[in-house]
């Protein structure tokens, strides 16, 4: 069990989750970036089962292999997001980076 980040889009491409998963296993829980960010005073038994999504269950992922060809195959070679990436690997970097980098982060 290795959970990981990655930045997953969705089907329409339009919006992207940071995921925390274990890529290796669809059927253990993957959470969104607010579902682990947000405080609580919950069990975490009870935060794990309730806010967890089955990872096979996260996207269509026949959709995400035939669009983002790049993200599945970092998602199957297990290859985790690191913060920020999307943004700071772009060639240019201007204002919008810097917003677009602090939407992502939360």
């Amino acid at each position: 069990m290795v959970y990981r980040l990655f930045e997953i889009p969705s089907e329409s491409g339009h919006h992207a989750d940071v995921v925390w998963a274990d890529v290796k296993s669809g059927d253990r829980n993957a959470y969104t970036h607010l579902s682990y960010a947000i405080k609580t005073t919950d069990s975490e038994n009870n935060i794990l089962d309730r806010r967890g999504i089955r990872f096979k269950n996260l996207r269509e992922w026949q959709t995400i292999k035939e669009k983002y060809p790049d993200v599945w195959s970092r998602v199957r070679g297990n290859l985790a997001y690191y913060v920020g990436e999307a943004v700071l690997e772009t060639n240019q970097l201007t204002a919008q980076h810097h917003i677009k980098t602090v939407l992502r982060l939360g």
